[in-house]
């Protein structure tokens, strides 16, 4: 083998050791990199995928929204602060009235909370939750016909406060006759309204004894 070759065959493995320390040195890693920053533009574009969709029902939620509150507020008014009780037995007079029975007499209980919060008052748009709320359970007496009682206890579903009806009893009322001679029917409706109590007032004296006062020393007498 003549020096000639032998260079040309030692420049030819320089150059397959070259390629291949350069293969493994500067290509690879960066073919690598490349795979890796291609995960990571299609993870990016999976995420902005679901941001946009997301966006999109937001959107079209925020067009909605004067409406929810609307339907809130007026929800919010079947469930005042306070009992308001007159105010609840005039309206079930005029259910009566306009069922066609004769309204007897109703009975409250007195309110019970409903879970330990019912000292707080939600503002805004917040949702009510079970422990915000106080019920009072009331026994309603009503007198007339078995369609006129059954007209009156769907009209409660009507009122201007949620009326939950938990039970109810019809029988003859045997104190009366109607003109047709057979007597008419009495029905006893046991029925549950809600409210959401104010929170507590703050009275003087819990104000007075929750401020800090700072003690005073006494001025020491003056020597005689």
């Amino acid at each position: 083998m003549t020096e000639t070759r032998k260079w040309t065959l030692g420049a030819a493995l320089l150059a397959v050791v070259v390629l291949v320390a350069g293969w493994f040195l500067l290509i690879s890693p960066k073919r690598a990199d490349v795979a890796d920053l291609e995960q990571q533009a299609v993870a990016q574009q999976q995420a902005n995928s679901s941001l946009e969709t997301d966006l999109a029902v937001l959107k079209q939620q925020n067009k909605q929204l004067p409406e929810k509150q609307a339907e809130l507020a007026a929800l919010r008014t079947k469930i005042p602060q306070t009992p308001d009780l007159v105010a609840y037995i005039r309206e079930m007079q005029d259910i009566g009235r306009q069922a066609g029975v004769s309204f007897n007499t109703l009975t409250p209980a007195t309110p019970v909370g409903l879970g330990a919060a019912v000292a707080t008052t939600p503002t805004g748009t917040g949702a009510l939750t079970p422990d915000q709320l106080a019920a009072i359970n009331v026994d309603m007496e009503i007198t007339g016909g078995y369609f006129e009682i059954t007209k009156f206890m769907n009209e409660l579903e009507t009122s201007s406060r949620y009326t939950l009806v938990s039970g109810y009893t019809i029988g003859e009322d045997d104190a009366e006759e109607s003109d047709t001679g057979s007597a008419p029917l009495i029905a006893t409706v046991n029925a549950r309204i809600y409210l959401v109590p104010a929170p507590p007032a703050v009275t003087d004296v819990e104000a007075a004894t929750s401020g800090s006062t700072t003690p005073t020393t006494p001025s020491p007498a003056p020597a005689p």
